[in-house]
């Protein structure tokens, strides 16, 4: 019996195009059945699989048990459906803001902060700018906010101090899905050299040419 590690959250590539047309390359479907399922958890592995055991509050159990929407329905920030509805397996009910920012690898970001809000772990929530500035959210609850200065972030304080959590965490990723991307997170994220170690919630940020998108 060979093991899967649930959402193995192996992204291979991070692809911008979100209109891409290319009949070839679409990703295996559930189809309308995608609907019947309440948690990735539920979703079957392929055959011959069977999912690991993951630790109590780990990473990997909490990606199981992220909520999908009913509606299998790709949708841009503005609500409009995508154009191109043939590349989704399930849609995650998860936020994803009310602007044009999140996309490629501030997906896996929005995922990561989203476990660590759950588990009540602001600290953990922190992110390096492209340019190097530490993005930290506890600190962001504490009244420090970032401006440009020439080509860098500055910070600064506010004055502004606590608030509503999501609120605040919303605004927060404003910025980190402006000044963060692939560069950035491919700088922080560490190599699994042997694919035997992969675990729940590992991603890849290799790149594939723009005409392979």
């Amino acid at each position: 019996m060979k093991i899967i590690s649930c959402v193995v959250f192996s992204i291979l590539t991070i692809n911008c195009n979100r209109n891409t047309s290319n009949k070839d390359q679409q990703f295996t479907s559930l189809g309308g059945a995608s609907s019947s399922y309440k948690t990735i958890g539920e979703i079957p592995t392929p055959p011959g699989y069977k999912r690991i055991i993951e630790e109590r509050n780990s990473f990997g159990v909490w990606l199981r048990n992220i909520p999908l929407k009913h509606d299998p329905g790709i949708y841009l920030f503005d609500g409009r459906l995508r154009d191109n509805q043939s590349t989704d397996c399930a849609v995650l009910d998860i936020p994803v803001g009310d602007k044009d920012l999140q996309q490629c690898a501030d997906a896996i970001m929005r995922l990561r902060v989203e476990y660590f809000l759950n588990q009540d772990n602001i600290d953990s929530i922190c992110f390096k700018a492209t340019d190097g500035t530490d993005l930290s959210f506890a600190k962001w609850m504490e009244g420090e906010r970032y401006r440009l200065k020439g080509a860098r972030l500055v910070a600064y304080s506010s004055g502004s101090f606590g608030g509503n959590k999501r609120q605040q965490l919303e605004e927060f990723l404003e910025v980190v899905f402006s000044y963060c991307g692939t560069i950035s997170l491919s700088n922080e994220i560490k190599p699994v050299n042997d694919l035997n170690n992969l675990q729940a919630g590992d991603v890849s940020s290799k790149l594939v040419p723009r005409d392979m998108q």
